[in-house]
This record gives structure tokens, C-alpha cells and sequence, in this order.
């Protein structure tokens, strides 16, 4: 009886297929998880200037935690001010502070990206500046 199996050289031909794809895929999943947490930092400083004029509204002045910079303290006073659930324990990805007319998102992963908004803006900017 004669067994069916695959050759050598059939195995190695799989194994550099498969390397290949690896090394295409790898550095292509990195790229994409900044742009994952860029858009997860975006779309909170719209949610926390959407809060800030909502505050602006009640209480007639914008809330401001300025004062408070320890980390998650400051977003943690956000959350309980204006209502909000942004996530602060130890595995966030970015540090929410609010200066009023001005919020702002700082990476938590060491790769230095910042994002700011102002409550006239309607899209975060990467890298500026707030008055």
C-alpha cells in the first residue's frame, strides 16, 4: 500500500508562503492600530467639547480641570463634571485634559501624539496649539 504524504519541498514552499504573508501583514497592523486609537482620541474630544457646550449652556462658563494634571485624576473629574465615561485605569490609551475653551488628548504609548480641539472647532487637530 502506498501512503500519501507531502514532500519536503512541499512543506519548506509553505513555510516561506506563510513568512511572506507575515511580513507583509505585520508592519501593516501597526500602522493601523495608531490609526484605531487616533480615531478613538478624535472622536472623544468631540464627545468632551460636545459636553463642554452642554456644560456652557447649564452653568455659563465652560468647565475646566486644568488645575487637576495627575493622570487619571483629571479624567476622572471630566467623567463626573460633564458626564461623561472616558476610560482611565491603567490600560487607557490617552490622558484627557480640559482648559476650558480648549481639550486635549495625549498618547499614553510613548509615541508622542497629541490631539487639541477648541469648542469653535468641529475636527481635532494633531499637534496644535490651544490658546
Amino acid at each position: 500500500m502506498q501512503e500519501k504524504s507531502f514532500t519536503l519541498l512541499e512543506l519548506i514552499i509553505v513555510v516561506v508562503l506563510i513568512g511572506i504573508l507575515a511580513a507583509i501583514a505585520i508592519p501593516n497592523y501597526s500602522g493601523i492600530k495608531d490609526q484605531v486609537l487616533d480615531k478613538e482620541a478624535q472622536a472623544n474630544l468631540r464627545l468632551i467639547i460636545a459636553a463642554e457646550r452642554i456644560y456652557n449652556m447649564e452653568m455659563g462658563h465652560y468647565y475646566a480641570n486644568s488645575n487637576n494634571t495627575t493622570q487619571p485624576q483629571a479624567i476622572q473629574d471630566l467623567n463626573s463634571n460633564l458626564l461623561l465615561y472616558l476610560p482611565y485605569g491603567s490600560t487607557r490609551n490617552w490622558d484627557y485634559l480640559s482648559t476650558g475653551n480648549c481639550s486635549q488628548a495625549n498618547s499614553t504609548s510613548g509615541t508622542n501624539r497629541t490631539y487639541r480641539m477648541r469648542t469653535s472647532e468641529t475636527d481635532p487637530q494633531r499637534n496644535s496649539t490651544c490658546p
